[in-house]
């Protein structure tokens, strides 16, 4: 690939860095989330907080999302995806943004945690449960 050179710069280099920078992404939050994590009792994981918010997050929106795709007139796929995408877990900036803003980052490390977990058992139900969509 020729290199274009903008005032002195590489794009190539430019480009280069960003993507080894994005690459470090994933790797980089999950180190966050642990060190957050190291410092809560494991047996805290679990408690009325973490609880609504899966269940909110894993049940209601993808149940949600069902209800309105169907009265919007989605196809299968479209809705299938849908249904999917709002049941996945929450992702590492839910402990990430309140360790840097001064909010409560122990709380989003325990939805983190107990959500992925959680997951793993409503992922599979929802996926079951859109085989009789069709």
């Amino acid at each position: 690939m020729k290199s274009v050179h903008t005032y002195g710069y590489s794009i190539e280099l430019v480009r280069r860095t960003v993507v080894t920078i994005a690459q470090c992404n994933s790797a980089i939050a999950m180190f966050v989330v642990g060190t957050i994590l190291a410092d809560v009792d494991v047996r805290t994981i679990v408690n009325r907080h973490s609880l609504y918010y899966c269940s909110v997050r894993l049940l209601l929106l993808p149940l949600a999302t069902l209800l309105c795709g169907r009265m919007l007139g989605l196809g299968e796929a479209a809705l299938g995806v849908s249904i999917l995408m709002m049941g996945m877990p929450a992702g590492a900036t839910m402990s990430i943004f309140p360790a840097v803003y001064g909010g409560d980052a122990a709380l989003g490390t325990r939805c983190v945690v107990l959500s992925t977990l959680l997951s793993m058992l409503t992922l599979p139900l929802w996926i079951y449960g859109l085989r009789f969509l069709q």
